[in-house]
């Protein structure tokens, strides 16, 4: 392909609207996979200043969540090669719809470092099952043309906005609903509209 002579004005005027359609979607798209390592950074916070767990127990169980995260993604990678990106992370994000909220209400039961261990395992096995086909099914989503400005301004914009404003959002929440709950009810909203995301990516864009 040859190289443009004016890369800014192609990305931004010529190519504006494809681009901005769907960072769009790739916002969306990136949210679940902020929000869950986010969260799983705001649980030992969240375990000691509302469940009163011991300050070493509630941050040995986030070890497990990043040893889960890099020990799976190659896998995962794999298993995604062979049944397609988008796949895996409806799965994915479909279990979250449906263990969101529960976890918490274990946790909230019986806080303990077992508990949070094993919560921050499945949110490991979580996290890396729609980390490692982000990549790719983001740079699907854009042309060529645009792809790298289009997926720095998707992954960046998600980050920040979702996962960035997460701990702040949540803290405020519990505080002014009282409900212990917030953090399962807002995982469960995020993983709702990336799974929604990751349908119209699909059909709109022909992605696999």
């Amino acid at each position: 392909m040859t190289p443009s002579t004016s890369p800014l004005t192609e990305t931004f005027i010529a190519n504006g609207g494809r681009l901005w359609t769907r960072v769009g979607v790739g916002v969306k798209v990136v949210a679940l996979a902020s929000v869950s390592v986010y969260i799983a950074l705001f649980m030992p916070t969240y375990a000691i200043a509302n469940l009163g767990m011991p300050t070493a127990a509630a941050f040995v169980s986030t070890l497990v969540f990043g040893v889960i995260m890099s020990a799976g993604s190659p896998f995962i990678g794999k298993l995604a090669d062979r049944v397609c990106p988008a796949r895996v992370m409806n799965w994915v994000a479909a279990g979250t719809l449906v263990l969101g909220v529960p976890l918490f209400i274990l946790l909230n039961q019986s806080p303990n470092l077992v508990t949070m261990i094993g919560i921050e395992l499945v949110l490991g096995v979580l996290g890396a099952a729609y980390f490692a086909p982000l990549p790719a099914i983001m740079s699907a989503m854009f042309p060529v043309q645009i792809r790298t400005t289009g997926l720095s301004l998707g992954y960046n914009i998600g980050v920040t906005v979702f996962g960035g404003f997460a701990p702040f959002i949540l803290t405020f929440l519990i505080s002014t609903t009282g409900s212990l709950l917030v953090p399962g009810y807002y995982v469960v909203a995020i993983a709702a509209l990336s799974l929604a995301s990751i349908v119209v990516s699909r059909r709109v864009f022909q992605q696999r």
